[in-house]
């Protein structure tokens, strides 16, 4: 369609009068009206970035304000270019493994059962219920399927049994976790096609004339009025051109189907450490794909523990067995604690997990949305894990936030949270207000008795 001007006119007060109501819509009366789709609803998507080992606490808390903070030590490197698109929760605690009557089979379990459940164990090694991922999956998938994969579950290593699980079903039962990224393409994108956007491109173009044909009448009206009006108007000119250029993002133009070339390099060596970062570069990129294209819309990533080799840790070395040795002896109540050198690999271990998740920040921003914004800020990122820190403490979670949920929060803040009797919020309730912003109208999650509803300021 090409953009008319001619036999159209505006008359000045109609155009005061139009700029009154602080919106462009009476200026378009005279405008070509093509039939109008209605716009697609963005979905909201949820991932869970699961690591094991806890923090060094002193070094994870960002320094400043709520609004006004640097980043820590572990973070400043590869999370300070996406400040603003995090919300770092300071101060929520696993209330629900220290009321749980069933002993965990260890320090571990104890995190495992209750990470991403908040609900009694029915063992000593199996919790009594779903993990909040499998729950919102379920829930959101139950009257239809909305996406070919209800769940994405995805790890470097096997985290489908043991003190290592991550999720779980409705029974308890763990959840199994694709490791090989050949077999989880397949299951995303084996029967792909993408979808035909030529309507939407086609509505693209018509918009883009239509705020075209606008724009022109407001230059050619702006000389004949005086410094305020002009400058009223001119603030219209440039909020109507701003929306031109969004327009021009197709409601598909962020779903490309990655090949799956090079996604079987690694069959048959999933035990081999120096696989590691690239089995998991692969789960993030397919991860962030399967968002962008609607495959699914809840993902879990589980990063089990680093290898040794990958922060330079020699097994036996500093006064440890193993680095999992090392991780505990340089917690807040380790004997190494005060030990530059131990510290250093530890250092390292948790600025890698920091680097990875700043790598899946940056996937997920790359991709552009129909509203001009990106696939980041429809969607919620939780950096969670087994543990507080190394001493296996499940208090103080450094739990982060990142996205923007379709402005489910408000981000770019550090909160903490207050501690009356040094107990914080219990992370049940960060689970009902992540079941609330996925669609669901939940008002406990986990134990009833600790769930007391959506987590506060997380909107600020």
């Amino acid at each position: 369609m090409t953009a008319r001007r001619s036999g159209v006119s505006f008359e000045r007060r109609k155009l005061l009068a139009a700029l009154g109501l602080g919106t462009s819509a009476a200026l378009l009366r005279g405008a070509p009206s093509p039939a109008r789709a209605a716009a697609p609803e963005i979905p909201r998507r949820l991932v869970f970035f699961y690591t094991q080992q806890g923090t060094l606490r002193n070094l994870w808390s960002p320094t400043g304000t709520e609004t006004d903070f640097s980043l820590g030590e572990l973070h400043q490197a590869s999370l300070d270019p996406f400040k603003k698109s995090l919300l770092f929760l300071d101060g929520l605690d696993m209330h629900s493994n220290e009321v749980d009557p069933t002993p965990p089979g260890n320090a571990h379990y104890a995190g495992t059962t209750h990470a991403l459940t908040g609900v009694n164990r029915q063992s000593a090694t199996l919790p009594s219920a779903y993990s909040i991922d499998q729950y919102i999956a379920g829930e959101i998938n139950k009257a239809a399927p909305l996406t070919k994969v209800p769940s994405l579950e995805l790890a470097v290593r096997d985290v489908s049994f043991g003190e290592w699980a991550v999720s779980f079903g409705q029974t308890g039962a763990p959840i199994p976790f694709e490791t090989d990224p050949g077999k989880a393409y397949d299951r995303v994108f084996g029967d792909f096609v993408k979808p035909d956007d030529s309507a939407a491109r086609a509505l693209a173009a018509q918009d883009d004339a239509v705020l075209a044909w606008a724009a022109g009448e407001f230059d050619a009206t702006t000389p004949k009025l005086g410094t305020a009006d002009r400058s009223r108007l001119g603030a219209h000119a440039d909020a109507l051109r701003d929306l031109q250029a969004r327009l021009k993002l197709t409601p598909t133009a962020s779903c490309s189907q990655p090949t799956r070339e090079g996604q079987s390099t690694y069959t048959g060596k999933w035990n081999d450490a120096s696989a590691y970062p690239d089995i998991a570069d692969m789960h993030l990129r397919l991860a962030a794909a399967s968002l962008a294209c609607d495959r699914t819309r809840v993902v879990t990533i589980a990063l089990p523990e680093l290898p040794a080799s990958l922060v330079d840790y020699t097994p036996g070395a500093l006064g440890a067995s193993d680095l999992h040795d090392l991780v505990h002896k340089t917690a807040e109540n380790g004997m190494l604690k005060d030990d530059p050198n131990a510290m250093l690999p530890i250092k390292r271990y948790h600025q890698l997990h920091a680097k990875q998740f700043a790598t899946l920040l940056g996937l997920l921003q790359a991709l552009p949305e129909a509203d001009g914004g990106t696939l980041l800020d429809h969607t919620l990122v939780l950096w969670c894990g087994q543990l507080g820190s190394g001493s296996h403490d499940l208090t103080h979670l450094p739990w982060i936030l990142a996205g923007g949920g379709g402005g489910f929060v408000k981000s770019g803040r550090y909160v903490k949270y207050d501690r009356p009797d040094n107990k914080g919020p219990s992370h049940n309730d960060l689970f009902v207000s992540l079941a609330n912003y996925m669609g669901l109208a939940t008002t406990s999650f986990g134990n009833s008795a600790l769930s007391k509803g959506p987590l506060t300021r997380l909107t600020g």
